[in-house]
């Protein structure tokens, strides 16, 4: 016989109470939020009841005013309250708030005027009921759309298939015979031009080959004439001839003048003729001594040294380092002699020598 331990039972039995306390308290939790909700609904319909029983109120009262009194009652307006009337009947000395009950002949009731027509659990009502409606003919309308035979469908998508399959065939067809239209227009072309190549002579085939350029002209407002008129012996136009002040070529020259005038260098004659003998002869003493001593001949590097070197002709013992050394100096002053278009300096007119 199975023993059942009481510890067991407690533990299982204490866990099944707070299980359920626990569903108890969410169903306690969850009535009261609906209950927050289905009170603040009905706050919100009160408001709007409200709100509707005062603009019905505020419409009969207008329609009130607008109607004549009957006989001996007054309308006056209230002191403590602006925008307030009330009502006199000065041969009774009677006043009051509302109008007179002979005012309300042929007006509906006060208390069908302001009770809702409908109430809004019946509109809820109503609309519900409209939706299930709207839903079964929505799935009337589904069913009897599923039934369609299938043997139907699928000969449609057949027949939309082929027709795809037809009007892409006749578009590759009319695109092949375009392509073939314009291959045999341009074969055409070309063999006509062909033709009237070979039947043309040889001299219009080469005057059309290559036509002759005439000389473009600015479109510009004045028209300058470029033919020389009246010139005297010199070339220059006589006075008073027409091609004077329109003479392009005059003024052409003229421009070129005045450029190699401020561009050129200003050197005296005597300068001019001495810095060139003088780089003349340092550049041939120099090319002479490094041939001489290219081919071994100390004798000969030493004449051609003394006509080129800046030293005054000591370099057969340094040898090869002072051409080295004058090849550098030499074309550092040559440089600068052109470059800044001046004569040499003092220091370097002592090592002047003679023209070769």
């Amino acid at each position: 016989m199975e023993v059942i331990d009481d510890a067991d039972v407690c533990s299982s039995g204490s866990e099944a109470v707070v299980v359920e306390e626990e569903n108890q308290e969410h169903a306690k939790e969850h009535a009261s939020k609906n209950a927050d909700q289905k009170s603040s609904r009905h706050k919100r319909d009160a408001l709007r009841e409200k709100s509707r029983q005062k603009r019905v109120h505020a419409q009969l009262e207008a329609k009130l005013q607008t109607m004549p009194l009957p006989p001996g009652w007054v309308r006056v307006a209230s002191k403590s309250k602006p925008g307030a009337f009330y009502y006199a009947h000065p041969a009774t000395k009677r006043t009051q708030a509302h109008p007179p009950a002979t005012m309300y002949e042929g007006l509906p009731e006060p208390s069908k005027v302001l009770t809702p027509v409908r109430d809004i659990v019946q509109d809820a009502a109503d609309a519900a009921r409209k939706a299930e409606a709207k839903k079964k003919e929505r799935e009337a309308e589904d069913g009897r759309l599923g039934r369609v035979d299938l043997a139907v469908l699928i000969s449609w998508s057949y027949l939309a298939e082929e027709k795809a399959r037809l009007a892409a065939k006749e578009e590759a067809a009319r695109m092949r015979r375009k392509r073939d239209e314009e291959a045999a227009a341009d074969e055409e072309v070309i063999r006509k031009a062909r033709e009237k190549r070979a039947l043309a002579p040889k001299e219009s085939f080469e005057e059309a080959q290559a036509p002759e350029r005439k000389e473009k002209r600015k479109a510009t407002g004045v028209r300058f004439d470029t033919a020389k008129g009246a010139q005297d012996e010199n070339g220059s136009p006589l006075a008073g001839s027409d091609s004077e002040e329109l003479d392009l070529y005059r003024l052409r020259d003229q421009f070129r003048a005045k450029v190699a005038a401020t561009s050129a260098p200003v050197f005296d004659d005597l300068e001019e003729a001495g810095l060139g003998r003088w780089v003349g002869g340092v550049v041939h003493g120099w090319f002479a001594g490094k041939k001489a001593l290219d081919r071994g001949c100390l004798e000969e590097a030493e004449e051609g040294c003394n006509g080129g070197c800046l030293d005054g002709g000591n370099c057969v013992e340094e040898e090869r380092k002072q051409f080295k050394k004058l090849k550098k100096s030499l074309f550092q002053m040559i440089f600068t002699c052109r470059c800044r278009g001046r004569k040499p300096s003092r220091s370097q007119r002592s090592h002047d020598v003679p023209p070769v």
